[in-house]
Parts: C-alpha cells; sequence; structure tokens
C-alpha cells in the first residue's frame, strides 16, 4: 500500500449517503483501501470521487437491495485472491528452503517415496481386486448360486444342471440364470499348428445374464449348439496373441476337438465370472448338460435376480425348491441343498483377508516414514528457531509461521508422492510380469495406476504431507518470540524434546507390530513347507497329452495312445521312470464321486462317503515318489476285461476300515454300475491333491486302461539330470506317435507345488519386507534424535568428563536415553499387536496367532537393532574432547 488520505468532503458524503451502521462503514473501508493502493497524484482523487458518485447513485437507484451482497462478493474475492497470494508465496518459499538443504530434501524425498508408492502399488491391487465393481450391467443384481453339502463341510460345490434347470422354473426372485463348465481342455485347429487351449463352455444366454457386450461381431446364439450349429466367442487375450487382433477374424471356421465351430464374436477385455482365462467360449444348451438321473455336479451357476428381490428373499425361494428337488430325486439329492451368494463377494473370495491386511501393514508403513520426516522436520525447526523468532518480532503470526512449515512439508511430500507413483506402477507391473502365480487373484491385470488411483495417491500424498509437517508447526504456534531469543545457546526446548521423543516411541511401536505379523506368517509359511505332501516333486517334468482330435474316438485310441507314449518315453536315456495321471496334485480341482463298501449292507444315499478319482497309467506311483503301504500298485496286466482293481489311499482305507487291511476289499464307486465292485489291491500314501493345507481326502486310483474316461492326460517323468532337459526329447516323442496331436508347455512338477503355495509366500514376503524397513526407519529415527542430542550436548559432556566421568558412564547416558525410548514402544507394540494379530489369525497355518516366539524374536530383532542404532552417537560421545568440547 502507498498510503494517503482520501478527499474529506468527498467520504463524508459517501457516508450519509449509505446505510447506516457497521454495513456502511464496511462500504467505505474497502473504498478507502483500494484507494491507498494506487499511485498518489491528482487521478487517484478524482477516481475517488467517481467511484462514490457510482457506489452512491447504484444504492439509492438502482439496486439498493442488492448492495450488501455485492459488496461482500468483493472483500470474498479480495480476500481469496491474496489467500491464493500467500498459497504459491509460501509454496515458492518451501521449495528454496528445501533447494538450501539438500541431504533434507533427499532424505525425505526418498522416505516418503517408499512409503508412499509401497501403499499406493498395494491400494491398486485393493481397487481393481475388491473395491471396483464387477464390470457388468447392474452387478448388484447377479448372484452365484453352489449346491452345499453341509455333512461334509461343502459350502461351494458346483451344481447338477437338472437342479439348475429346476431353480429357474421354480424360484420367482430369479429373472434369468446361466450356467458354465469351466477349464476344458480342448484341441484347436486353424490358428497354425493344432495347439491344446482352454476353453468354457456356457448355456445359451450367459454372456446376457451378466450384461457383457462383444468388442467385434456378435454374441453366441441362443440356439448355438443345438439347431444353429456350433458357435464360439474368443475372449480378447486369446484374439490377440493367436490371431494379432485380426478384425476379419469374424465368420473364420476354426476345428474345436475335430468339429468346425464359427467364431461370432470377441469379448472386451474384461473379467468372465467362472470363464477368466479361457481362450474361448462355447455354447452348450442346458438341457444337454444333464440332469439328475443321468450326470453328475459340474455347473457353475449365475443367475440375475428379478427387480425388487433381494438375496434373503431369493434364498428362502431357493430352499423351498431344494426341498422339493430331495423329494424328488431322493437318491441324487439326499442331504444337500442351495446357496445364493452376491456375485461379487464370491468372486473376491479369501482373497479380502489378505490384502486388507496388506493395505494395513503397508500403512503403518507409511505412519513410521511420515514419523521419521516429521522427526527431521522437527530437527531442522528447532534449529531455525532464532529465525522463527525474528519473523515473529516482526509482525508474521502463528499461523503465517505455521503456514510455511506446512508448505515446506506438502513441497516435499508432493516430491515424494511422485516418486512414489512412479515406484508403484514399475512394482505392479514388474510383479505381475514376473509372479503371476503370487497375484493368482481375480481381476488382478486390471489393476493399474488409473483415475482412481492417482485421486488417492494425491490425497494420500497431501495427507501425509500435512501429518508430518503438523508437528513442528504447533511446536512454533505455543513458543514466544522473546524466550526463544533468551533461550538461544541453551539447546532445544523441552516440549520439542519430548515431541521428537513421543515420534521415536511411536515408531519403534508401530514397527513391532508390523515385525510380529511378519513373524507369524513366516512361522506359518515354514509350517506349510514342512508339510509332507505325499510326494517327491524335484527331478520330474509333466506335461499334459490332449486325443480329442478327429484321428481319436473312442476309449480304445485313448489307451493305445497312452499306453505306447509311457512305454516309449520309460525306455529313453536318462529316464528314471515314467507314468500318466488325468489329474496332477496341486494342479487344480479335480473328479470326485461317492463310494461304498461293497462287502457291507448298503448304507443309506445320504451316508454314501466322496473320494477323490484319480486315473493313472504306467508306473505314476514310483514316478511321483508316492509309496505304496499295503499290497501293490496298478501294473501293466490291469487291463481292460481283467478284474476291476483299484489303488486307495490311507485316507479312505482308515475311514472305511480302521485296524483291518484293506487289501481284498470291495468298493462299489458310482463311476459305473454299483453292482459292478472294484477290488483294493493296494494302499498308497496320503497326497495332498489341492495344496499343502487341505488335509488329505479319501482317495481312489483307477488304472487307465480301465476307466479311461477323460482323452486327455499328464504324462510325468523322472530323469537322472535336470528333467527340463528332456523337454525336447518329450516332443520329438509325441510328434514321432502323431504329428496332429499337441503338447501342452511341459513345465516342472516342482513350480507347480511352488504355485499352490505363491499366494502365501507373496504375502509373507511383502510383510516381512513392510516390517523390515520400518525397523530401519525406526532405528534411523533413533539414531537421528540421539545424534542430535549428542550434537547439543556437546559442552555437557565435555564437562562430564573434565570433572572424572569415563567413555563407559557417557555410554551408558546415551545409550540408555535411547533404550528407555525403545522399552516404552515396545512395550506399546506388544500391547497393540497383541490386539491386532486376530486380523492375521485366518492366514496361518499350524501356529496360533498368539504364538510367543514370533512376539520375542520380533521384540528381540527390534530391541537389537535399536540398540546398534543407539550406540553409533554413543560412542561418538565417548570420543568428544573434554578441552575442546569446553572451548567451543
Amino acid at each position: 500500500m502507498t498510503g494517503g488520505t482520501p478527499p474529506t468532503r468527498t467520504r463524508r458524503f459517501l457516508l450519509r449517503q449509505l446505510p447506516e451502521g457497521a454495513r456502511g462503514t464496511s462500504i467505505v473501508a474497502d473504498l478507502d483501501e483500494e484507494y491507498g493502493r494506487r499511485s498518489p497524484g491528482p487521478g487517484r482523487d478524482l477516481w475517488y470521487r467517481r467511484e462514490a458518485v457510482r457506489l452512491v447513485l447504484h444504492y439509492r437507484f438502482l439496486a439498493p437491495g442488492r448492495w450488501a451482497t455485492e459488496a461482500a462478493g468483493i472483500r470474498f474475492q479480495r480476500t481469496r485472491e491474496g489467500t491464493m497470494r500467500s498459497v504459491v508465496r509460501n509454496l515458492g518459499h518451501g521449495v528454496r528452503r528445501l533447494r538450501r538443504d539438500p541431504a533434507l530434501a533427499v532424505v525425505g524425498v526418498i522416505t516418503m517415496g517408499l512409503g508412499i508408492g509401497a501403499t499406493v502399488a498395494i491400494f491398486t491391487v485393493v481397487n481393481a481386486v475388491l473395491l471396483e465393481p464387477l464390470p457388468y450391467d447392474h452387478p448388484e443384481e447377479l448372484v452365484a448360486i453352489f449346491e452345499v453339502d453341509r455333512d461334509r463341510d461343502v459350502f461351494r460345490n458346483v451344481a447338477n444342471a437338472g437342479n439348475a434347470r429346476a431353480w429357474a422354473e421354480g424360484v420367482g426372485s430369479i429373472q434369468e440364470l446361466a450356467g458354465a463348465v469351466m477349464g476344458m481342455p480342448m484341441v484347436l485347429e486353424g490358428a497354425g499348428e493344432p495347439r491344446e487351449v482352454v476353453a468354457t463352455h456356457v448355456s445359451p444366454g450367459y454372456f446376457q445374464v451378466l450384461g457383457v457386450e462383444p468388442a467385434l461381431g456378435r454374441l453366441m446364439s441362443p440356439d448355438a449348439g443345438d439347431t444353429a450349429g456350433d458357435e464360439m466367442l474368443l475372449s480378447q487375450s486369446f484374439w490377440r496373441q493367436a490371431f494379432g487382433g485380426d478384425p476379419e477374424i469374424v465368420g473364420k471356421v476354426l476345428n474345436v476337438n475335430g468339429r468346425p465351430h464359427e467364431v461370432v464374436g470377441v469379448l472386451p477385455p474384461v473379467y468372465v465370472a467362472f470363464g477368466d482365462g479361457s481362450a474361448f467360449f462355447r455354447s452348450t444348451p442346458l438341457e444337454e448338460m444333464g440332469d439328475q438321473t443321468n450326470s453328475g455336479r459340474y455347473l457353475w451357476v449365475v443367475a440375475r435376480m428379478a427387480p425388487g428381490a433381494t438375496v434373503g428373499r431369493l434364498q428362502e425361494e431357493l430352499d423351498g425348491v431344494t426341498r422339493g428337488l430331495q423329494d424328488a430325486f431322493p437318491e441324487f439329492n439326499a442331504g444337500w441343498t442351495a446357496r445364493a451368494v452376491p456375485l461379487q463377494e464370491d468372486v473376491v473370495g479369501s482373497s479380502a483377508t489378505g490384502l486388507w491386511l496388506l493395505l494395513g501393514s503397508v500403512g503403518l508403513l507409511l505412519a513410521v516414514a511420515c514419523g521419521n520426516v516429521a522427526n527431521l522436520f522437527l530437527t531442522r525447526a528447532t534449529e531455525r528457531r532464532r529465525e522463527m523468532a525474528v519473523r515473529s518480532s516482526l509482525g508474521a503470526t502463528a499461523g503465517d509461521l505455521a503456514r510455511q512449515l506446512l508448505a515446506e512439508s506438502v513441497v516435499l511430500s508432493v516430491l515424494g508422492g511422485a516418486l512414489g507413483v512412479g515406484l508403484a506402477y514399475l512394482g505392479t507391473s514388474t510383479l505381475a510380469e514376473r509372479m503371476p502365480a503370487a497375484f493368482a487373484l481375480p481381476r488382478v491385470e486390471q489393476a493399474g495406476v488409473d483415475g482412481t488411483v492417482l485421486l488417492f495417491a494425491v490425497g494420500l500424498t497431501l495427507a501425509t504431507g500435512l501429518l508430518f509437517g503438523l508437528v513442528p508447526a504447533l511446536q512454533f504456534r505455543r513458543s514466544a518470540p522473546a524466550r526463544t531469543l533468551n533461550a538461544e545457546g541453551r539447546g532445544p526446548s523441552r516440549t520439542t524434546g519430548r515431541a521428537r521423543n513421543a515420534l521415536v516411541v511411536a515408531e519403534v511401536a508401530l514397527s513391532l507390530i508390523l515385525l510380529v505379523g511378519a513373524g507369524l506368517l513366516m512361522r506359518s509359511f515354514t509350517e506349510l513347507l514342512r508339510v509332507d505332501t505325499g510326494i517327491e516333486a524335484r527331478g520330474v517334468l509333466t506335461a499334459r497329452i490332449n486325443l480329442q482330435g478327429a484321428g481319436y474316438q473312442g476309449a480304445a485310441t485313448y489307451q493305445q495312445f497312452f499306453r505306447e507314449l509311457v512305454d516309449r518315453v520309460a525306455r529313453e536315456p536318462g529316464v528314471v521312470s515314467a507314468g500318466a495321471n488325468t489329474i496332477l496334485p496341486m494342479d487344480g480341482p479335480g473328479a470326485a464321486t461317492s463310494f461304498y463298501d461293497a462287502d457291507a449292507p448298503v448304507p443309506p444315499r445320504e451316508e454314501w462317503p466322496v473320494a477323490d478319482i484319480r486315473n493313472v497309467e504306467g508306473d505314476y506311483f514310483g514316478t511321483m515318489g508316492i509309496d505304496v503301504v499295503e499290497g501293490r500298485a496298478l501294473s501293466s496286466t490291469d487291463r481292460a476285461g481283467e478284474p476291476q482293481v483299484v489303488v486307495v489311499n490311507q485316507a479312505l482305507a482308515r475311514q472305511l476300515w480302521p485296524d483291518q487291511a484293506a487289501v481284498g476289499r470291495s468298493l462299489a464307486i458310482e463311476w459305473g454300475p454299483l453292482d459292478e465292485p472294484w477290488e483294493v489291491v493296494g494302499v498308497a500314501e496320503d497326497v495332498r491333491l489341492t495344496d499343502p493345507s487341505t488335509p488329505a481326502r479319501p482317495a481312489i486310483y483307477h488304472p487307465f486302461a480301465q476307466a479311461p474316461y477323460r482323452p486327455y492326460m499328464h504324462v510325468v517323468i523322472r530323469t537322472e539330470g535336470d528333467p527340463s532337459a528332456f523337454a525336447p526329447r518329450l516332443r520329438a516323442i509325441v510328434n514321432e506317435l502323431d504329428p496332429t496331436v499337441p503338447l501342452a508347455q511341459p513345465v516342472l512338477m516342482q513350480d507347480l507345488v511352488g504355485d499352490a503355495v505363491a499366494r502365501p509366500r507373496m504375502t509373507t514376503f511383502l510383510m516381512g519386507v513392510f516390517a523390515v524397513v520400518a525397523a530401519i526407519l525406526a532405528a534411523v529415527g533413533l539414531y537421528g534424535v540421539l545424534s542430535y542430542t549428542v550434537a547439543r550436548r556437546v559442552r555437557e559432556i565435555g564437562l562430564r568428563m573434565a570433572i572424572g566421568a569415563d567413555g563407559g558412564q557417557v555410554l551408558r547416558l546415551v545409550v540408555g536415553q535411547g533404550m528407555g525410548m525403545v522399552l516404552l514402544g515396545l512395550g506399546l507394540g506388544l500391547v497393540g499387536a497383541f490386539f491386532a494379530v486376530r486380523l492375521v489369525s485366518s492366514l496361518l497355518f499350524g501356529v496360533t496367532a498368539r504364538d510367543p516366539l514370533a512376539f520375542g524374536v520380533a521384540a528381540g530383532i527390534l530391541a537389537l537393532t535399536s540398540l546398534l542404532a543407539a550406540s553409533i552417537p554413543a560412542w561418538r560421545a565417548t570420543r568428544i574432547q573434554p578441552a575442546t568440547a569446553l572451548r567451543g
């Protein structure tokens, strides 16, 4: 402002004409303020007179009712402009301040970048998997329907097609219903060399129920697979990978298992419930999928609720229909009910607990990082006490000083946020590419730094900047300039020291909670790896071979090919043994059926036990390292036309014949005529078929030659050296037998076992990384506080040593101060961990949530790390020379 006094007579005239009281006075004050900003001279007085006349005319004659509103708007506009100028000025000052202190800037940006980057990376996965609604039309109306066998604790079983048709017809809350048979290996011809791909059979209208429109072409017609011929719908990924995204693919004919199929469309790049990962989809009417008398349960059912319906009402109606089905088909449906689950809830499944745990853990890591940077800012701000006191003495308010400090912290946080978003982008994409099994989560491929993630990152960045900048800002709001200037040279205030110590205590407590959680998961994962899976996976190569081409029709052709293949492979140099199995352990869900003891009275239908079914060829047991503990293994003499024999596992033998010999007994298996029992010739050790954490269930092994129910098998080969080196020779042998037979990509059996524990391995790894980083940050924070304390107390320590204190006493003084904060943090952390570990309990295997070893080791690691961090500045304190310290 240039100042100056407005024309007196004009000003008095204006006051008389404007409203009396505060309103008129405020209007004149605004005009006076604007007068003071203008350059002195006759023009300024003339402007004032003209403006006065305009205001009087406006108020008296034009719009007196709007005067107050307009005047208030002028003042608001000036206030807003002033605020923006102040914010820009403070941010510019913050940038210049960080440029003058590059050490603070680099350390703060890296620390916040790591914390924000880890948080944003985990949030991208959480957002894609848990928060984003399913990419369908009105996804809240979609439900998945499963069959339930409560007696066997099976709550998510695939459904029978006949039961599904009854639900569609008898449940009024269902508007539309469709089903899918997923994970069907098929031979595709017409896209280069014959290849095996995984396809999904869907009932007509499946994608209409979901509300998915094709990206190219059209959906399959309602009578596809019936009167309109075979049609197929390609997935987006397979279309791009096999056909290079050719838009002319629509209308082409490809052979699937020897039958021509017309490509009618390409799906958009969306997650398809119960069909994700399939190369293509083909339509099969529900009527052709069997009923309660001629088929089992293999259908995944999706339904869209009618307008106004709820899941609760649908469940009530579903219960009524299932009771009728139990009465109508007692042999098939006795003991079975149905359950409806919102599709979003089913898709998320068991992944929610682990992801929320990781997000909470990385949030704790970010809090530790904020505490560390806040301590750094507090230390730097303490060194600037005199500067702030001088500014305050010259007229700066406490709010001005606080805003300046907050602006500096926000600038640093923004830089750290930018680094963090970059790290999150690289980290998520790298992990997803190199360790896809670790992210075996629904819709995880859609995780990325999109608008939602960026908005989260911006909010997180600003929140963290305000968080770690708030502590030093509050410290200066409480300080008096005179006291600060008079205290210069006597060290920091007691309040500032308490704030730094409190931050260290909080960092230690949060780090301990993370370490305890990581320790529990590590103990759980170790117990998981110790589980005897029943197989010796190391040294075994496996590959799936599919005989669904035109040249293989009927069981006899399957038997001949696989018998000859296994015999040829077993005779190869370097091969120890070879065999084959329809479904490998740790390779997804398999087939199961009911059975009972054929030598005992037939139990009621609802009491028949269920066993996993596997069909084997050659020396499967010896190749996989499965011991036969009683009787014999299946052999080459167990062929079609010979007596029907099976090998059972120990779990089945214990269930039916505890403390008795199983060999020689007979089983009636619902795999064929129940009046043609199968003789038990051997008992094999239990094998964990799905994953190491799932106990072994009853299992039955058939000779493939006597029950070739599937046209594909996994050949397993144990070699003397590196099994992967035998893969080219296996391809050559298959080509020699039949060049039209596709061979799936060979894999090592130990990799399949590793993939079965990939998710707990990744969760444990990430938790461990977060915990270690948090512990290091806490130790660095302790080191910084003690180093600063030693630097401020050089004269005091020198005086102590001058009057007789030795190095050991000084060492104990500094270390004791640091370890006092650590012990307090450990105590608070143990209490917090005691309650927080309940969130981890559902992810643990073989260890309790309050395992004392995990608590003790975590506390010990953090205590030793902190002791090391405290010892360094303590040792430096012992090197202080008294004379030098006193002179300084």
